[in-house]
């Protein structure tokens, strides 16, 4: 074996020794143009506006099942969800990624689309819960009065009774089925009205 002389050691252990430095600077630059902390942030921003939407779907099928009067969706999320998405806009000015920045204009028009279905949808409930609210005070005031009459015509109370069950039903599941149960139970009502003596 041949041996190198001292000084060309330390020139080739020099030399690898700044290929490894050079490798090392490389990776550690590599690392830190990856910044994680803006990528954590974009993250918790997609899962905030992923909980929004979730809320929302949460707050629709709570208004669908319950037809009380304190029981409106009072909760307004679009303002939350305006804000995460600005605050995601400006995240992604800070981080080059080709399929958030084409993702991003679709994120925010999606959330534009939920937030006017949800508030037309708080809309009709409200106007379709304060009609079931009605029509079931009416049908209340009408079947005291029936059974305040000398006559007391049961099959009114029938009939308003169905109503107020297929209004109800109706309500709560958009059911064609009950849209008719609704009507029929207004046509019997109207019979039954007619038929009453004054």
């Amino acid at each position: 074996t041949c041996a190198l002389p001292i000084s060309l050691q330390n020139v080739l252990l020099a030399i690898a020794s700044l290929a490894m430095i050079a490798v090392l600077a490389f990776l550690y630059q590599k690392t830190q143009s990856v910044d994680l902390p803006e990528q954590n942030e974009i993250l918790g921003l997609l899962h905030e506006l992923k909980n929004i939407d979730s809320r929302w779907d949460v707050d629709v099928l709570r208004a669908r099942a319950e037809s009380g009067p304190g029981s409106a969706m009072t909760i307004d999320r679009k303002a939350q969800a305006e804000k995460s998405l600005k605050r995601l806009a400006a995240a992604s000015r800070n981080v080059s990624s080709e399929a958030l920045n084409a993702g991003l204009p679709e994120l925010e028009k999606a959330i534009d689309q939920k937030a006017a279905l949800v508030e037309q949808f708080r809309s009709e409930s409200t106007q379709a819960r304060a009609g079931l609210l009605d029509l079931q005070r009416n049908a209340a005031e009408l079947v005291a009065l029936s059974a305040k009459s000398k006559s007391r015509p049961v099959a009114l109370e029938a009939v308003l009774a169905r109503l107020d069950l297929a209004a109800t039903r109706y309500y709560l599941s958009g059911d064609e089925t009950h849209r008719q149960s609704v009507e029929g139970a207004l046509a019997d009502l109207e019979k039954s009205a007619a038929s009453i003596p004054d």
